[in-house]
């Protein structure tokens, strides 16, 4: 954990590019994981983390946005910083800025307990709607990509089926009377059963 800060006009915090989500006329749902409002949360910059602030995770531009108020009163929106970004967030949930295999660098919701950890993308699709004639857009509703966080790698799964393989042998059995029994389906399951889901693996990991 690193040092924590309130977020006074720290320049540390306070050096992205000004923001302004402005869209189409028209436009139906949001591209914003959190919904169309700022969530109070913290960030985490070059292990400095500062809190409470107000986040935005813009899931199209992969961008996070920070609202502060300005000395007149009135409020901004500025990117942060990807270059210092580490972790931040946004209400309980909790997301790091991780390497790829390939060397990019992508923004993952962690879901941990003791050494088990699972790790979520999410992305958003802007199309035209479909409908006759309309000329307005239309954001899809957050896609989730689920991982296994294994040796500092992720390894990508789908499906129960997907999940209970990735698993050591000898817990596979337990693991799939528990996603029965709690009627967890991985690719559909909340935060919440993804955490109780990751209470449980760790309880029984050899």
């Amino acid at each position: 954990m690193g040092q924590e800060t309130a977020p006074a006009m720290d320049p540390l915090l306070y050096n992205g590019k000004l923001y302004r989500y402005v869209p189409a006329a028209g436009t139906k749902g949001s591209p914003f994981y959190n919904g169309a409002n700022a969530v109070e949360g913290s960030v985490t910059l070059r292990g400095e983390v500062f809190l409470p602030v107000m986040l935005q995770y813009n899931l199209e531009d992969q961008q996070l946005i920070l609202h502060y108020k300005t000395p007149d009163g009135g409020v901004s929106q500025i990117v942060v910083s990807d270059a210092w970004l580490e972790s931040f967030r946004l209400g309980t949930d909790y997301f790091e800025r991780a390497r790829n295999a390939d060397s990019t660098f992508a923004i993952y919701q962690i879901i941990e307990a003791g050494n088990f950890r699972l790790a979520c993308h999410y992305i958003v699709r802007r199309t035209l709607e479909t409908s006759y004639g309309s000329r307005n857009y239309q954001y899809s509703e957050p896609m989730r990509s689920l991982f296994l966080v294994r040796n500092q790698g992720l390894q990508k799964f789908s499906g129960n089926r997907g999940f209970i393989r990735l698993q050591d042998e000898t817990v596979q059995a337990e693991i799939r009377k528990f996603l029965r029994r709690n009627h967890i389906h991985v690719n559909k399951a909340s935060t919440a059963k993804l955490q109780a889901l990751a209470d449980f693996c760790n309880s029984i990991t050899p």
